[in-house]
């Protein structure tokens, strides 16, 4: 029975934290990414554009920014000879770096409270010493 409940409660914690920490990351990309395409200094950039990348670079989400908005030879970015790509390619791995920090330091507090609620909760007469007895020698 404690077996059973142990299996099920470890998928069940493993599908959550997968599910959480992905949330994570994503806000916090998110957040960066404005944050980081607002900040861009570029003459020919209005603020209607700034706005359009910044929806089109959310909405390609986390697996476009981990490449790095990286070319691809048999399907070529159109905006890859954009004057402005560099600044925007930056922009996108400064974020997701910086989201994917964020969302780490967020699993490490998890955890570091998990490690010390284990070792509070766990009760002495439940753990098993092995001792040497010389008796069966």
């Amino acid at each position: 029975m404690a077996s059973g409940v142990n299996n099920v409660s470890r998928q069940i914690g493993i599908s959550f934290g997968i599910a959480f920490l992905g949330a994570m990351l994503t806000d916090c990309y998110n957040i960066y990414i404005e944050n980081q395409i607002l900040a861009l200094h570029l003459p020919h950039l209005s603020a209607a554009v700034k706005t359009q990348i910044i929806a089109g670079l959310q909405k390609a989400g986390t697996i476009a920014a981990s490449t790095g908005l990286k070319t691809n030879p048999n399907q070529p970015n159109p905006y890859a000879r954009s004057p402005f790509f560099p600044d925007v390619q930056t922009a996108v791995r400064i974020a997701f770096i910086h989201g994917m920090t964020d969302m780490l330091l967020w699993a490490s507090g998890f955890l570091a409270v998990g490690a010390l609620s284990a070792l509070f909760l766990i009760r002495r007469r439940d753990m098993y010493y092995l001792g040497h007895d010389t008796s069966t020698c």
